[in-house]
């Protein structure tokens, strides 16, 4: 019934600043068994729609583990709780929108590491959002950040790429020229 059903706030960042959890058990987790936004809360139904996305290719793998890898380590390191973590998975948009939003074929960049700093900015500024602002769904105002910046994505992953092959030709330049030194020592 309604009344056995834990209640998780439709503004979820107001729980986590104010340190309050809702109770709630592993099964009641992924059983979706607490309210929230529609369709949201059914975890175990998120995560094997998930995975039968990745294996037909249908969603980023790169943006995926970029964001919630990002978003997963940034909220641990301000909070230190895993509960917290999970929580913020669980709430809102989070994980639905990252299964299923975050990786749009039309808005996502082309190369694996423009996708992969996609995820990564996604789940920063996602973080910082849920961290300072109380409005719901909070997951789809990052999206639309994130989503403007996306035309950018591949053109700054190309330059920390070309930069990166250009320190690393440097290094090796620097390496054989204190080995020649030395041979004339």
């Amino acid at each position: 019934s309604a009344m056995d059903v834990p209640h998780v706030s439709s503004i979820e960042s107001s729980f986590i600043k104010n340190g309050a959890l809702p109770n709630l058990s592993m099964l009641d987790i992924f059983m979706g068994n607490f309210s929230g936004p529609m369709g949201t809360t059914h975890i175990l139904v998120l995560l094997v729609s998930g995975v039968c996305l990745l294996f037909r290719k249908s969603i980023s793998l790169a943006a995926t583990i970029g964001g919630v890898g990002s978003m997963a380590l940034i909220s641990f390191l301000l909070t230190g709780s895993v509960d917290i973590v999970v929580f913020r998975f669980i709430s809102g948009f989070v994980l639905f929108g990252f299964i299923f939003l975050a990786s749009d074929p039309q808005t996502l960049p082309v190369t694996t590491g423009g996708r992969f700093i996609y995820g990564l900015s996604l789940g920063i500024i996602a973080t910082i959002f849920r961290n300072n602002a109380n409005i719901e769904g909070i997951f789809v105002f990052a999206l639309l950040i994130t989503n403007v910046l996306s035309l950018y994505l591949d053109k700054l992953f190309f330059d920390i790429k070309n930069k990166l092959k250009h320190f690393v030709s440097y290094l090796v330049l620097m390496e054989k020229s204190f080995y020649i030194y030395q041979n004339k020592q």
